[in-house]
C-alpha cells in the first residue's frame, strides 16, 4: 500500500457541529497511522482536486450534503467521485452509492424484496404521470415525492373514491403539503399540471400509498455499515389533524429510543439487508447511513434511506469503529489486488 492518506470532502461553509464530526474522525485516524485531509469541494477547484487526491491518497471520505449542492455543482461532484474511483481510489461511500441512498426512486428497486409497499409507481413521464395517477389516486389516499430534495411532498386525497376505476381531472381533491401541512382544495387536473414539472428537475416522481400509521412515528434507524446503533422516532405533530411531516420546526417529537424495543423491525431489517445491498449499490454499502420506517398493521415499510447527511455528534463514541471499518476495508482491497 504506496498511501496512508484518506480525503475527506465537504462543502464550504460547512456547519460548527460537521466540521467537530470530521475534526474526531480525523483525530481518529491519526491514532491509527493513518492522515486524512479536508478537501472543500468547488466546481472550479475539480480538476486540481482529482490530481492531488488521485496522487496522495489510497481513498476518500464523502461528507457532503447533496442537498446543500446546486444540480450542476451535485453532477459535477458525483463526476469527481467517479472519476477517483477509475483511478483506484475507494470511496466511502462510492457515487453509485451515494446515488442510491438518496434518490427516492431506488425504494422502486425494492417492491419484490418486501421493504415497500407493493403498491408504489414512479413516472418519468409528464403524460403518462398525469393519465396514470388518476388510476392510483382512485386507490386510496397517496403521497407524490420528487426523486431527491425534500420538498414538494404531498398527501393527496379525492375522499371516498367508491370503488370508482379513476378520478376525473375536473374533481376537487385535497392536497396537504408535508412542508408546512397547508391544506389546500383544487381540481385533480390543475393540480397534476402543475406537479408534473417535477419531471423536468427530478426527472421522477414517487407514488406510494399514505400510511395513516405515520401518526405513531417514523422509525430512522442509524446504521454503521450493516450494524444499527440508534432509533430515532419522529411524531408528527397532533394539530393540525392531517399532519403527516416529521420535521421538528413544523413540531413533530423526536425521541430517541432502545435498539431493543425494536428488536422485531431490526431482525426483519437485518434479513434483508443483503439483497436490498445487492439490489441499490452491487453491496456498496455506506459506512454512515440510515433508513426510515412507517408501522403498519402487518408491520413495517422502508419509506427512505439516507447515505450523506448522518451526523453522529451526539454518538461519538462511534468514531473508532467508523475508523476501523474504513481501515479494515482499505486493507481487504488491497489484499485482493496484490
Amino acid at each position: 500500500m504506496s498511501s496512508r492518506k484518506i480525503a475527506i470532502f465537504e462543502f464550504e461553509n460547512e456547519s460548527l457541529q460537521r466540521s467537530r464530526e470530521t475534526s474526531f474522525l480525523i483525530e481518529c485516524l491519526h491514532s491509527k497511522g493513518w492522515e486524512a485531509e479536508v478537501i472543500v469541494f468547488a466546481v472550479s477547484q475539480k480538476e486540481e482536486i482529482f490530481e492531488n487526491v488521485l496522487r496522495d491518497c489510497v481513498a476518500y471520505i464523502s461528507r457532503i450534503k447533496l442537498q446543500k449542492l446546486s444540480r450542476l455543482s451535485k453532477e459535477s461532484y458525483l463526476e469527481l467521485l467517479r472519476e477517483l474511483e477509475k483511478g483506484g481510489i475507494l470511496g466511502f461511500p462510492t457515487a453509485d452509492a451515494i446515488m442510491s441512498f438518496e434518490a427516492k426512486d431506488s425504494l422502486l428497486r425494492l417492491i419484490s424484496s418486501g421493504l415497500v409497499a407493493e403498491d408504489s409507481f414512479g413516472y418519468g413521464d409528464k403524460e403518462r404521470f398525469k393519465d396514470s395517477f388518476a388510476y392510483s389516486l382512485a386507490r386510496g389516499e397517496r403521497v407524490l415525492k420528487p426523486t431527491t430534495g425534500k420538498g414538494g411532498i404531498w398527501r393527496v386525497s379525492a375522499g371516498e373514491a367508491n370503488g370508482r376505476e379513476r378520478i376525473k381531472p375536473e374533481e376537487k381533491i385535497r392536497i396537504v403539503s408535508a412542508s408546512n401541512h397547508q391544506v389546500r382544495e383544487v381540481r385533480l387536473g390543475d393540480f397534476l399540471e402543475g406537479y408534473a414539472a417535477y419531471i423536468d428537475e427530478e426527472r421522477v416522481i414517487l407514488d406510494m400509498p399514505f400510511l395513516p400509521f405515520i401518526k405513531e412515528g417514523e422509525i430512522r434507524i442509524f446504521m454503521l455499515h450493516d450494524t444499527p446503533y440508534e432509533i430515532l422516532r419522529k411524531i408528527p405533530p397532533k394539530e393540525p389533524p392531517f399532519a403527516f411531516g416529521t420535521s421538528l420546526f413544523l413540531g413533530a417529537t423526536y425521541r430517541y429510543e432502545s435498539l431493543d424495543k425494536y428488536s422485531a423491525l431490526l431482525g426483519w431489517f437485518g434479513s434483508k439487508l443483503p439483497e436490498m445491498a445487492m439490489k441499490l449499490s452491487n453491496n456498496g454499502i455506506p459506512p454512515l447511513w440510515s433508513a426510515d420506517f412507517i408501522p403498519t398493521d402487518k408491520g413495517y415499510v422502508l419509506n427512505g434511506l439516507n447515505g450523506t447527511a448522518v451526523d453522529f455528534l451526539a454518538r461519538l463514541d462511534i468514531t473508532d469503529t467508523l475508523a476501523n471499518h474504513i481501515i479494515r476495508t482499505i486493507r481487504e482491497a488491497d489484499k485482493r489486488q496484490s
